[in-house]
């Protein structure tokens, strides 16, 4: 799954978030399993409070771990597309969007 550079992402509407020590647990309605976001994937999930689109998500990364964009992109971008796969992420159409 490819994020489009202009789609607003957010955290989906389904997911149910916990947060426990530094780590980000997330569980579904109907799902026995559990994922557990640490580290980077748990910022990222912190930082989709509010959605935002895959550049301003890179720029906010960058600066939260001192790092230039090229550094991350492709890890951000796997890290992106494998929350949009298992449900925990998609595209958002609210107004309410960091550019």
């Amino acid at each position: 799954m490819n994020v489009d550079g202009n789609q607003r992402l957010s955290r989906s509407t389904a997911a149910l978030s916990r947060v426990v020590g530094g780590e980000v647990l997330l569980a579904r309605a109907g799902r026995r399993d559990v994922d557990v976001l640490s580290g980077p994937a748990a910022t990222t999930w912190h930082l989709l409070e509010i959605p935002a689109t895959m550049p301003a998500l890179l720029e906010m990364l960058a600066d939260v771990y001192s790092v230039p964009v090229a550094g991350i992109q492709r890890d951000v971008a796997g890290l992106v597309t494998d929350l949009m796969e298992r449900g925990w992420l998609e595209r958002d159409r609210s107004a309410d969007v960091r550019p």
